[in-house]
């Protein structure tokens, strides 16, 4: 990890490429032939494909510490009925070699073992501390911990009115508040699978792409970009966000090929604090001119095209949250859960869709910004 984080992007994106090659040909072989369905053959392609997502965040700078603070939403004032819905937060208490406490709402773990470069077994423990939460660059809201610092953990419940990670992030507005690709859109991976190997980037990713009635992803042989269906739709923001990064005059691949090393098309956004949300793959030339770093776009903007840059092998648009640890001794961004605001969930792409007002969904099932027709 030391040498990942000091080493320039150009090593550290040759690096990714060396570890996803040794990856795919040692652990993706054969991989879903006992599925049988006609998504399957798909399925285990694309699985041994988007493992390749190394997210755009690993080769990102800081955020720039001359950025205005962005704070999309003011505290919201919750009914009645939300504090009676929200139960009390369960905390997690970490107690470290040194005999220090650190508490906080367990958000994720992650699993060092998963990851393609680990070297030894270690978890990373991401708590929440509502009161922490500040403009950026003074957010504290999230503490990583490495389970080789922690000598034993124990749980607590924490105290009545205690705000949850989920709840804060509602009421901040960092809620993504419409799907980013319009009609039924299927999430191929959600979670789960090659997501949690991205070495922290990608735990709390999803790809999407949109399928035709049966769940297919692309017509005839699917060799060229323009057999599958996603490739080419508009993409717009999910969420309202203060630009800090754009790169689209990347190449896109043909279907099954990539460059090694090569970098994605992609916009980044600071969305409030120290979350960020990325949308990776997008096509060459799609992202208009006039997007560029210091500026605020708001939820709904086009900012381009689903293709098929980077690492990848077939058009999709990569999308997942981050939070930035500035505090690290190697300060790099995490994958943190953030939730759909009012949007339609079926397992089937002819739905019906499900509307559920906060949701996280699940890889393998179709959402929607509108009901499923």
């Amino acid at each position: 990890m030391l040498s990942w984080s000091t080493s320039p992007p150009s090593t550290r994106r040759a690096l990714v490429a060396a570890l996803l090659v040794v990856w795919l040909v040692g652990c993706r072989a054969g991989e879903g032939a006992e599925e049988g369905d006609a998504g399957a053959a798909q399925d285990a392609a694309r699985d041994a494909a988007v493992a390749a997502d190394s997210t755009a965040a690993e080769d990102t700078a800081a955020p720039p510490d001359s950025a205005a603070p962005l704070e999309v939403g003011a505290d919201a004032e919750c009914t009645d009925e939300e504090e009676q819905g929200w139960p009390r937060v369960e905390l997690a208490l970490l107690v470290l070699d040194g005999g220090e406490t650190v508490s906080g709402e367990l958000i994720a773990t992650f699993n060092h073992n998963y990851w393609w470069d680990n070297s030894a077994p270690e978890l990373t423990y991401a708590l929440f501390e509502p009161d922490a939460y500040a403009p950026f660059p003074d957010d504290r809201s999230v503490t990583l911990v490495s389970s080789r610092d922690v000598r034993s953990v124990r749980r607590a419940v924490g105290e009545p009115g205690r705000v949850s990670y989920a709840r804060l992030l509602r009421q901040r507005g960092l809620v993504l508040s419409q799907v980013p690709i319009e009609g039924p859109t299927h999430v191929i991976t959600g979670h789960e699978s090659y997501h949690r190997e991205e070495n922290g980037f990608g735990d709390y990713a999803w790809d999407l792409v949109l399928t035709d009635e049966g769940g297919a992803r692309f017509d005839g042989d699917g060799t060229e970009n323009a057999d599958h269906y996603v490739w080419d739709a508009e993409v717009t923001l999910p969420v309202a966000g203060y630009v800090v990064e754009v790169v689209r005059d990347q190449p896109d691949n043909d279907p099954g090929f990539y460059k090694p090393g090569s970098l994605s098309n992609y916009i980044g956004l600071q969305v409030g604090g120290s979350y960020y949300v990325y949308l990776l793959h997008l096509r060459e030339g799609t992202i208009p001119d006039d997007i560029e770093p210091d500026m605020v776009l708001p939820a709904g903007t086009y900012v381009g095209r689903v293709g098929n840059s980077g690492v990848t092998l077939e058009p999709h648009l990569h999308m997942t949250a981050f939070w930035y640890d500035a505090d690290a001794e190697q300060p790099r961004y995490w994958s943190v859960p953030m939730e759909f605001n009012n949007i339609y969930v079926s397992p089937s792409p002819l739905g019906p869709g499900v509307f559920h007002e906060h949701v996280d969904p699940p890889g393998r099932s179709w959402i929607a910004s509108e009901p499923f027709k």
